[in-house]
């Protein structure tokens, strides 16, 4: 037995539609039941990219929503200010510390230059992503504080963003 959100439809038995009907035409050996109708030839996507791109168009640059997430669904941005406050310093001294000691050892020493350099190229860029991620919270919380009383949502307040009516 499978569990099921609510309302989604339950899965069809293999070779059936959604209705439990039969489908017509046997798939080819070792091949996928859609591959045995003609022309039905998909990329590995799943769609055609041309279809991709016009579904993405219609939906404003982003796919449709396709199933129950929130319309306004949005990341705890305090939850991100304050790991990114904690691990920014962390991950930039770590950096520094592997450095120096990369520049430190000498060869035939453990642990070699080269796993020294990676694990200095490694905190920095989780320096970088921790700097980045702490710019983009400060950014959005300064939106959500100048955003007039009643919109809400993300990009709430910024001219051409958010959900509300546009405004120029």
């Amino acid at each position: 037995m499978t569990l099921r959100r609510p309302g989604q439809r339950p899965e069809a038995p293999h070779g059936a539609d959604e209705r439990g009907t039969p489908r017509t035409g046997a798939p080819r050996s070792g091949g996928h039941p859609a591959a045995s109708r003609a022309g039905a030839h998909r990329p590995p996507g799943g769609h055609a990219p041309e279809a991709r791109g016009a579904r993405r168009a219609a939906a404003g640059g982003r796919l449709p929503r396709t199933g129950t997430e929130p319309v306004t669904a949005r990341s705890a941005l305090r939850a991100r200010l304050v790991l990114a406050s904690i691990f920014t310093p962390v991950f930039i001294a770590a950096t520094a510390l592997f450095a120096y000691w990369t520049a430190e050892t000498g060869t035939g020493e453990a642990p070699s230059t080269g796993s020294l350099l990676v694990l200095t190229v490694a905190s920095g860029l989780l320096a970088l992503f921790s700097v980045v991620d702490l710019l983009v919270v400060l950014r959005r919380r300064r939106e959500e504080r100048e955003a007039p009383p009643g919109r809400n949502g993300p990009g709430a307040g910024v001219p051409g963003r958010g959900t509300g009516p546009r405004s120029t």
